[in-house]
């Protein structure tokens, strides 16, 4: 799984929960081997926007 906010899967997950809960969200949060596993299926292209 790629790193996200320079965290591994498992400590991302966790980041996210906590977010939520401190925004008050009643959203679920995908374990990170199913995020892992979409990952693998997705091509995601992200830009460089030159500063």
């Amino acid at each position: 799984m790629p790193k996200s906010c320079s965290m591994p899967g498992r400590q991302t997950e966790g980041f996210l929960e906590s977010i939520f809960t401190l925004m008050k969200l009643d959203l679920p949060v995908p374990d990170h081997i199913t995020v892992s596993r979409r990952m693998r299926k997705m091509d995601i292209v992200m830009p460089v926007v030159p500063s």
